[in-house]
């Protein structure tokens, strides 16, 4: 099963609620063994109540909406049981359910106005910070409010805490307002650091609570400041803009989080069908950056994480399957701590609820690519195409995938060399395919086949560094706005002329649209097809019918400038990124030798398409997708 069919995005949306909190004896060698009960009930508005008790209590049970049931007058007589059936027009559920700083309160907020009607509230499940949990449901009855809603949301908690000095280089700040947020809203959030202004994407963990989770780590002992302005209640009410501080720390940490223990354990058989799957690792892992693969996989009725951040359990919706092995594997990409440390190489754990783990295997030896970063193709992955099945290569080139059950596979070769955490040959990261020798221009891949637990032995072959150019177009010119296509083009240093820029070695294009002024390109020399060597990179925007570029009527420009272009130096396997090309309105004179320079775009083959296809598709899906949360914002 791959990876994208996974609904592990639940991991990215309920990490909030495995918040948990500890307990011991209070002082003077006493013991409190009493259950918190409760204080008052306080009517705010018609849409909101407070439930106040007399202690404080843990976030993770007083959020429980579990705990609570709320029926509107006497028409339910008493509470049976946690789970008793209730007729369905008794019961009134909450938007939402939040403790407040002080601990002691619950605020509720209601989808439904409240004005007119008297209600029974019965309360239980819910623990002291001592771990003294209501049994017996508590009851009690109030009226709702007549007030209209006129009180903005307010945060109730902010991680890290607001004015902390310790927060890790790789945090995500989790914000948790008093109530509901209004549908579709655009709130306006800036981050800022010493740094300078920290781009995140903003999710939606549920209808009060906000992660933004930075693209990057973090300086070391930087002030970080997040300012929110604009935040509304479903009402409408705004917030006041408001801001957090926190400080990052100085200790620079570069050790990989390591796995330390899972249930259930490697190669256990006779699973329980009722089991649920849990990962601890050695160190507290970053819970907005977590994708940990399933074969097959199965969808998680819940998602909890330790108080301490290091260890992950799944509780599978309708429990696992009969007589079915299961693999998990952690690998680099999935995984980093809080200090940015990827996972290092694949661990994969095999369970299963039969009687036997399958143990055929396929092994060999990934051969490097001679002065490329993939010189040494240690650390790169193994992955089996179409499956979450992977291995890591060691320090010998050797790697192994166990667990194999028959069938026939095709085996590929990835490594992360830009340290991103993700696999993109088309973006100058290694690839490579058993039985495909792009050197030779050999594309076709071949098969590899298991049969009777066998184990497949020296399914060796290459891998590739290729070198990729990645970069924009800007254009601000006089034929702005409109749809425009715009071509960039590689060419050769020897002989370049710019007043006739014909036969590029690889070509490009793409759309500046709507009146954007920017668009984004990338060239590959796997996938375009040009040698090692010294050129030029040369662009222009198409304003009339001619395919072809016209000097002296199509605006172009060249990386670098045309009066002093950059030279590119490509060879072994080296990158550039973020190349920018700036398109300016005709500076180069028309003739009758160049009216119409013929420009084809690189066709590119097919099977090399298929090969970095395979490869997307192994390196998971991105962020928001993983997540399955809806993304509200992004700040580039």
């Amino acid at each position: 099963m791959q990876k994208s069919a996974l609904p592990f995005a639940v991991l990215g949306t309920l990490l909030l609620l495995s918040c948990g909190d500890g307990g011991g004896p209070t002082g003077g060698g006493s013991v409190d063994e009493t259950p918190p009960s409760i204080a008052a009930v306080t009517p705010v508005d018609e849409l909101h109540f407070n439930i106040i008790f007399n202690e404080e209590v843990t976030k993770q049970s007083a959020q429980n909406e579990r705990n609570y049931v709320l029926a509107q007058g006497d028409s339910l007589a008493q509470r049976l049981s946690r789970l008793a059936a209730i007729s369905a027009g008794d019961t009134l559920y909450p938007a939402s359910v939040s403790l407040q700083p002080d601990g002691k309160t619950v605020a509720f907020t209601m989808w439904q106005s409240m004005s007119g009607s008297s209600f029974k509230l019965w309360i239980d499940g819910v623990t002291d910070t001592r771990g003294n949990r209501i049994e017996t449901p508590l009851a009690t009855s109030f009226d709702g409010s007549d007030q209209p809603d006129i009180t903005p949301p307010s945060i109730v908690s902010f991680s890290p805490a607001n004015g902390s000095t310790d927060a890790s280089v790789g945090v995500s700040a989790i914000v948790q307002f008093s109530e509901p947020l209004e549908y579709f809203f655009t709130p306006s959030i800036t981050w800022t650091s010493p740094s300078g202004p920290v781009s995140f994407n903003t999710y939606s963990l549920d209808y009060t609570t906000l992660a933004l989770v930075p693209y990057h780590e973090l300086g070391n002992s930087e002030l970080q400041t997040i300012s929110l302005s604009g935040v509304k209640d479903q009402t409408g009410n705004v917030m006041a803009t408001t801001q957090r501080q926190f400080t990052t720390t100085g200790v620079i940490d570069r050790m990989p989080p390591t796995v330390v223990s899972t249930i259930p354990r490697n190669l256990a058989t006779h699973v329980g069908l009722n089991t649920s799957l849990s990962i601890t690792f050695s160190e507290p892992v970053n819970q907005y950056k977590f994708d940990v693969a399933l074969d097959p996989g199965f969808y998680v009725d819940e998602t909890a994480w330790s108080a301490d951040g290091k260890t992950v359990s799944l509780r599978p919706a309708t429990g696992l399957s009969p007589d079915q092995q299961y693999v998990v594997t952690v690998y680099s990409g999935g995984v980093v701590d809080l200090a940015g440390n990827h996972f290092e190489g694949i661990q994969r754990v095999a369970f299963s609820t039969g009687g036997s783990i399958a143990n055929g295997s396929i092994s060999g030896t990934i051969s490097g690519d001679p002065g490329t970063a993939v010189d040494d193709p240690a650390g790169a992955i193994v992955a089996i195409l179409d499956t979450d099945d992977a291995g890591s290569v060691e320090r010998n080139g050797h790697y192994t995938i166990p667990y194999m059950k028959d069938g026939s596979y095709y085996v590929l070769a990835l490594k992360d060399t830009d340290g991103d955490g993700q696999w993109s040959p088309t973006y100058g990261d290694p690839i490579g395919e058993y039985g495909v020798n792009l050197e030779n221009h050999d594309y076709e891949p071949d098969s590899v086949l298991i049969s009777n637990a066998t184990h497949a032995t020296s399914i060796s072959f290459p891998i590739y560094d290729p070198s990729a150019l990645v970069g924009t177009v800007t254009y601000t010119g006089s034929h702005q706005p409109g749809d425009l296509p715009f071509f960039v083009g590689l060419f050769r240093k020897s002989g370049f002329n710019p007043a006739n820029p014909t036969d590029p070695v690889a070509a490009t294009g793409d759309w500046l649209l709507g009146g954007f002024t920017y668009g984004d390109w990338v060239l590959n020399s796997i996938q375009d097809d040009f040698p090692d060597g010294d050129y030029y990179l040369f662009a222009y925007v198409n304003v009339n019918e001619w395919t072809t570029y016209e000097p002296g009527i199509d605006p172009a420009g060249m990386y670098g400038g045309l009066a002093s272009p950059t030279v590119i130096h490509i060879a072994n396997g080296v990158d550039f990124r973020h190349v920018s090309i700036a398109i300016l309105d005709p500076v180069i004179a028309m003739s009758s030798s160049n009216a119409h320079v013929a420009w084809p775009v690189s066709e590119r083959n097919p099977d090399i398409a298929r090969l970095f296809d395979a490869m997307k598709k192994e390196s998971g899906q991105p962020l928001a997708a993983r997540f399955g949360s809806k993304i509200i914002s992004t700040r580039e």
